[in-house]
């Protein structure tokens, strides 16, 4: 059982899941926790299948949660039933999960990922800038891409433009810190830090926010 890891945060549980078993395989581990849900007719390959099957089987083994993720008619998903946010991000390799009391979002991808032909269509000028002054450039584009992703998950709003209103500056190091990010929220720009690590070859970064007097003016 490739569980990698259940963890605390800022009030609640970030999962994360190591995608080895088949489709059918992760329908049975679901069934057993308590009745899965049925695939959706949508869900054509076995990746996708796997990928869907991975975050419900993760969130059956995250202790004191709802089993059943729903979603809103604007496609977020949600917890019916109960007051937590979740966010939800999957890659061929891993499923992760956020749930937490306040708007959350995480985003996981393959450090191998290569997003350095598209980069020009999400980051701006500056953030090409100082992802090609990176000591691995490729891989600081991918971290900006993931954390503008968790970003635009946490703020719900499907009108934000990665490139002009999600802007990530770099890390404060090497190590594995902070990012700060400033984006679009309402008709403001704010200030957060997206929290980002390593683990089992992928990049996860997540962030969240408490509302108004938990985010700060950006510009």
């Amino acid at each position: 059982m490739p569980l990698l890891e259940i963890r605390k945060v800022a009030g609640g549980l970030l999962g994360l899941w190591l995608i080895r078993e088949s489709a059918g395989e992760l329908s049975s581990m679901v069934d057993a926790g308590g009745g899965g849900p049925a695939l959706p007719s949508f869900l054509g390959t076995e990746s996708r299948k796997r990928e869907f099957l991975a975050t419900r089987t993760l969130l059956s083994h995250m202790p004191g949660l709802p089993f059943r993720i729903g979603y809103l008619p604007g496609g977020r998903p949600c917890l019916p039933g109960s007051a937590l946010h979740i966010s939800i991000s999957h890659s061929s390799e891993m499923a992760a999960l956020l749930v937490l009391p306040h708007p959350a979002g995480i985003d996981t991808e393959v450090m191998t990922r290569d997003v350095s032909a598209v980069a020009g269509k999400f980051l701006s000028e500056e953030e090409l800038a100082w992802t090609a002054a990176a000591a691995d450039p490729k891989a600081a584009m991918l971290l900006c891409w993931c954390a503008k992703e968790s970003v635009y998950k946490m703020a719900g709003d499907s009108t934000l433009r990665f490139r002009e209103e999600i802007k990530a500056g770099p890390p404060a190091g090497t190590a594995e810190m902070d990012i700060p990010v400033r984006f679009r929220y309402g008709d403001k720009y704010v200030a957060l830090p997206v929290r980002w690590f390593r683990a089992a070859g992928s990049l996860v970064a997540w962030c969240t926010h408490g509302g108004e007097e938990q985010i700060q003016e950006g510009y």
